[in-house]
């Protein structure tokens, strides 16, 4: 199998709406190829990430989850979950300079579900929830924002342009280094809208900075701005 037909058959990202999506992860194509994983998410570009290191595995179990239950969000448990390949929101570190915001993945039953407009409207609404936001933070809901993101093994992802909703601008703590548009050598500045103070915060942890963490679930006012 080359590379060249690989990228062709599986492109690294894909904008969901764009017409063509991934098949369901596994399926076997005339090529004798083997569909990969993809998530379907939205990319935040963070310059120099890698470097700062943020523990997005407590987020996940000491916010988000603690939020998913605190409002009886179903499928409840990671088991049901899993069986439709559909997640609480996780956060990833993707190459040096692109945290990754992911919902679901191309799971059989997920591909069913989520062409369907009111479905996906429940899957955004929750993960917005479940993260301390709303859906205004990036526009979750437009078509070139949401993407499928093809999940690279041991999670080596390149450093490529990736489509993203916004940029975090992180003011590193060590030696006061500003972390700022083209820190990481481009020299090119963003043309990003910035992220929203919640999101900053998720991204970068906040919440487990002074003390316990604590849940970060919307006030009445913003859920029904929902």
């Amino acid at each position: 199998m080359s590379k060249e037909l690989y990228e062709k058959s599986f492109p690294r990202y894909i904008p969901f709406g764009s017409g063509k999506q991934p098949l369901p992860e596994g399926k076997v194509l005339v090529s004798g190829l083997r569909t990969p994983k993809y998530g379907l998410g939205w990319m935040v570009r963070v310059p120099r990430v890698k470097d700062l290191n943020p523990n997005y595995f407590s987020l996940l179990f000491n916010v988000i989850w603690p939020n998913w239950r605190a409002k009886n969000f179903k499928p409840a448990t990671e088991e049901e979950l899993e069986r439709i390949g559909y997640q609480v929101p996780e956060l990833w570190q993707i190459g040096n300079h692109c945290v990754w915001i992911s919902i679901a993945r191309n799971h059989h039953n997920m591909m069913r579900i989520v062409p369907m407009e009111k479905n996906r409207v429940k899957m955004v609404n929750q993960a917005m929830v479940a993260l301390g936001l709303t859906p205004e933070t990036f526009r979750p809901f437009t078509p070139n924002n949401l993407m499928w993101l093809r999940w690279e093994k041991g999670r080596r992802f390149p450093d490529i342009d990736y489509p993203c909703v916004a940029e975090h601008l992180w003011i590193s703590r060590r030696g006061g280094a500003v972390v700022g548009p083209g820190s990481e050598g481009s020299g090119v500045a963003s043309t990003h809208p910035q992220v929203s103070k919640e999101l900053g915060k998720i991204i970068e942890c906040r919440h487990f900075r002074h003390g316990a963490p604590r849940l970060c679930v919307p006030t009445s006012s913003e859920e029904s701005q929902q």
